[in-house]
């Protein structure tokens, strides 16, 4: 599955007055996460490349990924930890996934104060679901 095959996430909630929004993430991409395998190498490199978008919006921050163990799979993305503007998995707090289910998995945000705020965080997501393939086909 290529991210551009279909919808992998989806944004809600952007019509509302403050900056907050939600993200509607497929369960099957989800477990499709959960079974890459990374290496403390490989979820360092994606925080290298998460670094650079929250230097490019001149935010504070070197890691913004938060991988379930040493998985592909992203818990929360931190865009600006010095002011606890993150994106995370609602509801799950470190439990395993139920991946039976067939709605979407939902994150929320958290402390958002601009509209930059949100460019920031979906960049950060877009870039994680985009280098998906990359991190499946990493050899073991």
């Amino acid at each position: 599955m290529y991210p551009n095959d279909n919808i992998i996430w989806q944004p809600t909630h952007l019509y509302q007055p403050h900056h907050d929004f939600e993200i509607l993430l497929s369960r099957q991409f989800a477990g499709e996460m959960l079974e890459v395998i990374l290496t403390t190498e490989m979820q360092c490199r994606m925080n290298e490349l998460g670094a650079g978008i929250i230097k490019r919006f001149r935010y504070s921050g070197n890691s913004p990924y938060m991988f379930h163990e040493n998985t592909a799979f992203v818990r929360q993305i931190t865009l600006n930890g010095s002011k606890g503007t993150w994106l995370e998995l609602e509801g799950q707090s470190g439990k395993l996934l139920d991946l039976s289910k067939t709605e979407p998995l939902k994150y929320t945000t958290k402390n958002m104060d601009s509209s930059f705020d949100s460019l920031g965080l979906f960049c950060l997501f877009d870039q994680w679901v985009s280098y998906s393939e990359t991190l499946k086909n990493i050899p073991e």
